[in-house]
């Protein structure tokens, strides 16, 4: 395996981390904006 091979296998893993990133920012944004959603009750008990 030469120099480049390895370097082309970090890009690889790299992008693909971004990509997994991006994914559960987006899950966890659309999980926020659901649970903010929530309709509370007149007096809330926030624990």
């Amino acid at each position: 395996m030469t120099g480049t091979e390895t370097e082309n296998d970090n890009d690889e893993m790299a992008r693909r981390k971004a990509v997994q990133n991006e994914y559960l920012n987006s899950q966890l944004a659309a999980a926020a904006y659901e649970k903010s959603s929530i309709i509370l009750p007149d007096n809330p008990v926030i624990l």
